[in-house]
């Protein structure tokens, strides 16, 4: 699948952390689905003033998205300034729904389980006509003794990417 208007659209926002964007991609690889997706991946601009520590770890963390790119379908999209995390997630977002009706986002720290995309699958079609429902979450805030008595998939009145 090459189609850059794929159903299937998965949406990783970077920044200059190449050790966890290496385990977010190895994780990923791993994951039930990886080869359906369309990849749009948006990775922010160190601010000018950086250390050259934090620009050598943004050109790391570029070849290693860009290593991903060559065995899986997608795009990289490297700011070219510096937007910060707030306006980097909404523009990366924003952007990946001009092509797609919906997207799994992913920030850079981000460890996925092997069925993570299918759950996500899963609750998208299962709440795609739901205008109360804002987005489907993989994670909680919960310990795992509070988690235990809950079942799968519950509510929460917030919203996360």
């Amino acid at each position: 699948m090459n189609n850059p208007t794929s159903d299937k659209a998965l949406v990783g926002v970077f920044y200059a952390r190449p050790d966890k964007t290496k385990k977010l991609l190895l994780a990923l690889e791993n994951t039930d689905g990886v080869l359906e997706y369309f990849y749009r991946f948006f990775c922010d601009l160190p601010k000018e003033k950086a250390s050259e520590q934090i620009w050598a770890n943004h050109r790391k963390t570029v070849e290693i998205i860009e290593g991903f790119l060559l065995k899986y379908p997608g795009i990289l999209v490297v700011r070219e300034q510096n937007l910060g995390l707030s306006k980097n997630m909404i523009r990366s977002i924003s952007e990946a729904l001009e092509h797609h009706n919906s997207c799994v986002i992913l920030e850079d720290d981000i460890i996925v389980s092997k069925k993570c995309l299918r759950h996500f699958e899963k609750a998208l079609a299962q709440y795609d006509e739901h205008e109360n429902i804002w987005g489907i979450a993989g994670n909680s805030f919960l310990n795992e003794k509070e988690s235990a008595k809950l079942p799968d998939s519950y509510m929460l009145p917030i919203m996360t990417t």
